[in-house]
C-alpha cells in the first residue's frame, strides 16, 4: 500500500548547500509527496533559493520559516511537522545531499511504532569545498567517484563504506541491532511524532532557553521511553554531510544526555516485560 510522505529539511542561512539538498531531492527515484522547509530564521538568500526550486521542483517545496531569535530548530521543525500533509515524515539537514534512491529506501523500509535511523557519509573539508551544484546535477557525487575515493584514501572523508547501497535483506544481515537516530537521517509516522509532542517535548526547558541541547537525541529519547522500536537503516537511504566543524556544548552536557539514554532504554525494558 502507498503512503504519502513528507520531506522535512532542517536549514538555517546556508542557502548554497540548501539549494544542493533541494536538487538532489529533485532526482529521486521515488518522489515524496512534498518538500518541507523548516528554516530558523535564515536571510532573503536562503528565501531566494527556494523560490527558484519552488518553480522547477516537481513535489511541492513548502517554505517554514520564522523570524531569527537564536536556536530554535525545535521549535520551527515543529512548525513544519504541522504543516506536512503526508502521513510519514523523513528528516534530512539542509548540508546533507541524498542518493536517488533515499525517500525509496526510507518508504520501503516503513513499519509500525518503529523510527528508521540512517546514517550519513561524512566529506570531508577538502572535497566539500570542491562539490557544487553542477555536481549534484551530473550525478558526478557518488560513493565510487574518484574525487570521493581519493578523498577517503587521503583520509578526508570518514566511513566511506556508509555510501555503499546493497540490497534490504544484505543490510539486516550486516545490521541486526538497533542503532542510534541522528538527526540528519530518519524517518517516522506523523501520528507518532505528534502524539509524543515531537521536538517541543523533547528539548523541554531547552528551547524555553534557545540553548542547543543535542536536541536529536533528546528526541531519541522521548522515543524509546514510549517503546519505540529503533529500525536500522544503514548501507540503505544513503546521504553525503558536507563538511563543517562541530559546534560545541556545555561541558559535561553530553554525559548528561548519555545518563537520560541509559536510563531510557531501562525503562523501555521493562515496558516491553509487562
Amino acid at each position: 500500500m502507498s503512503i504519502t510522505s513528507s520531506v522535512i529539511i532542517t536549514t538555517y542561512n546556508k542557502p548554497k548547500e540548501l539549494e544542493m539538498v533541494l536538487c538532489g531531492l529533485s532526482m529521486q527515484k521515488t518522489a515524496p509527496t512534498e518538500i518541507l522547509i523548516a528554516d530558523d530564521g535564515s536571510s532573503h538568500e536562503t528565501a531566494s533559493v527556494i523560490n527558484k526550486w519552488q518553480q522547477i521542483c516537481s513535489p511541492p517545496v513548502i517554505h517554514v520559516w520564522h523570524a531569527d531569535d537564536g536556536f530554535q530548530k525545535p521549535l520551527i521543525c515543529d512548525k513544519a511537522v504541522k504543516a506536512a500533509r503526508g502521513e510519514y515524515l523523513i528528516f534530512i539537514d539542509g548540508d546533507s545531499i541524498p542518493d536517488p534512491y533515499w525517500v525509496q529506501d526510507h518508504l520501503k523500509a516503513v513499519r509500525e511504532n518503529t523510527v528508521l535511523c540512517g546514517r550519513r557519509v561524512r566529506l570531508g573539508p577538502k572535497v566539500s569545498k570542491s562539490i557544487d551544484l553542477e555536481a549534484v546535477q551530473s550525478r558526478k557525487l557518488r560513493t565510487f567517484s574518484k574525487k570521493v575515493l581519493l578523498s577517503a584514501l587521503n583520509k578526508d572523508t570518514k566511513r566511506l563504506a556508509l555510501g555503499i547501497r546493497v540490497p534490504m535483506f544484505l543490510a539486516r544481515l550486516l545490521h541486526p541491532k538497533e542503532r542510534r537516530l541522528m538527526g540528519v537521517n530518519f524517518s517516522l509516522h506523523k501520528e507518532l511524532f505528534q502524539r509524543l509532542g515531537g521536538y517541543r517535548a523533547a528539548a523541554g526547558e531547552y528551547m524555553k532557553a534557545k540553548q542547543r541541547c543535542r536536541e536529536d537525541a533528546q528526541l531519541e529519547i522521548l522515543l524509546i521511553k514510549n517503546g519505540v522500536r529503533r529500525f536500522p537503516l544503514i548501507n540503505r537511504a544513503i546521504v553525503y554531510h558536507l563538511y563543517h566543524p562541530e559546534r560545541p556544548l556545555r561541558e559535561g552536557f553530553d554525559a548528561k544526555v548519555k545518563a537520560r539514554y541509559l536510563q531510557a532504554l531501562q525503562e523501555r525494558d521493562k515496558l516491553f516485560q509487562q
